[in-house]
């Protein structure tokens, strides 16, 4: 997902405006599957045992949520924006 969200800022940046729309769209798409694997990932290390290791795992997911949220949300307005 996270991979897939910095390809989207390429695509905004340089397309055409059906090329920029795109991206636009697939960068929604993939900040939605970031969230839905993180809520998975979450479940899970609540059941781990070993609390360090969840912790640093839960640690991640965090931190690239903050990171590629964040930008997911750039993309979109800056799209968004461009076709007001």
């Amino acid at each position: 997902c996270c991979e897939a969200i910095e390809l989207q800022v390429g695509f905004a940046d340089k397309g055409s405006a059906l090329a920029v729309s795109d991206a636009g769209t697939g960068v929604i798409i993939c900040k939605a599957a970031l969230q839905g694997a993180a809520i998975n990932v979450k479940v899970n290390t609540k059941s781990m045992t070993d609390r360090a290791y969840a912790a640093a795992i839960d640690a991640q997911v965090d931190e690239r949520m903050a990171k590629y949220g964040k930008m997911a949300d750039e993309v979109f307005e800056k799209v968004y924006r461009r076709f007001n």
